[in-house]
Formats: C-alpha cells, structure tokens, sequence
C-alpha cells in the first residue's frame, strides 16, 4: 500500500509480535467547540484561486500558513465540514483516520518507523469506502474494534508533505466504552490513551493529528 502523510498513513494489515505496550497519564486540557457542518477552515493565504488559473477548478489555494504543522514536516491545510458523500474534488481522497475517546482521553498509537504518536488510521484499499477503512485500521492499529456504521463523520483534512504531495484523509470520531488490551505488532509498538497535557514519553508528538482531534470536540 502507498504511503500517505505521516500522521495519517496508509498502513499495511499487521501481525502482532510481541512487545511492551505503552501508557500515560497527563493533565487534561481544554479543546475548543465542534464548528458548524459545512464550515470549511482555511490557513490565513489559503483562499479560492490563488493557487491556479480561474478555471481549473481546484477551489483552494496553497497556503502561506498551514493551520497546524507537525514532525516529519506534516502540514494540515484545510478542513471542510461537508457531507460524507460529496468530498472536495481538487485533490484525491487516499486515507482515513479516527479521533477515538474513552472518558475524555484521546488514543493515540505509536508508529515504529516514525516513532510519532499519531491518530489510528491509514489508507483507504481498492473497493472499500472510507468509513469501512477507518473501522479496520483502528482495529489493526490499536486492537479497538468499532462497527462502521457507529463512527462519526467529522469531516476532511487536506494535508501536505514537504515534497507537496497533497492529499485529503476523512475523519471520524467514536467513543470506546470498553478498550481492550493491545498487542503490540510490526507497526504499531504502543499506544496511549491521552488526556491532553504533557506529550507522551517515547516519541514526538504529532501536532497535526492533535489539531484535527480537536476539531471534533463539542
């Protein structure tokens, strides 16, 4: 499977071999109030037409400032509240990631190869929506089984790597009412239910994934 920007990655089906999970306990902090649906937010620059001709249709510009950045050079350049059914059409829709809580704090798993502590989630397979990939990657991430229909729509993230590979990931959100454990596997070696204060021990954080779970607080 290709990969996506790092933070929301396409991951391959995993095997679990045996490792330590990993755990954290920090002060909570505030996030800020859900927007409303169809709401499309846009870094400061980032406005219709300035990135191309009029009529190339892409709606967006290339922004001066993302609205968030993170490790690895992961920057998130818009977010738009539209409907599930109807994504934005100038750049293509590859991922899908999931703001997962238990009892207010966020999961998070870290990625070996990145060695961040992202959001769960990956790419989206050959003939499969982007709700059923975000249902099966946070189950290959972090072992958390939820039924597709269960997740929420939150909306899309249109994310960019340092070489200007843009993409945009969908992003829904569930509530855990009862974890399981973890095992760790070849790609995931822990994960983290946070609660929003200090980063976690044993890797950086990933910003942009922080910013986007903050978006789906109301």
């Amino acid at each position: 499977m290709a990969a996506e920007p790092a933070g929301t990655t396409g991951h391959a089906p995993s095997s679990r071999p045996g490792d330590t999970s990993v755990a954290a306990s920090r002060p909570t902090a505030g996030l800020p109030a859900q927007r409303p649906s169809g709401a499309v937010s846009r870094a400061p620059g980032d406005e219709p037409g300035d990135c191309c001709p009029a009529d190339a249709g892409c709606g967006a510009a290339a922004p001066r400032e993302p609205l968030a950045a993170g490790p690895l050079g992961m920057r998130l350049l818009a977010f738009a509240r539209v409907p599930e059914d109807a994504p934005p059409s100038d750049h293509e829709l590859t991922y899908a990631i999931v703001v997962a809580r238990h009892r207010g704090r966020l999961l998070l798993v870290r990625e070996r190869n990145r060695g961040c502590w992202e959001l769960p989630g990956g790419g989206i397979d050959p003939g499969e929506t982007a709700r059923q990939a975000a249902a099966r990657e946070l189950w290959e991430e972090a072992d958390q089984r939820v039924a597709p229909a269960a997740l929420r729509f939150e909306g899309f993230a249109r994310t960019a790597l340092p070489d200007h590979l843009t993409r945009y990931g969908a992003l829904f959100s569930a509530e855990i009412s009862d974890p399981v454990p973890f095992t760790p596997n070849e790609e995931i070696s822990g994960i983290t239910w946070w609660d929003g204060g200090d980063a976690p021990a044993g890797g950086p954080l990933q910003t942009v994934d922080v910013h986007l779970a903050e978006l789906t607080a109301g």
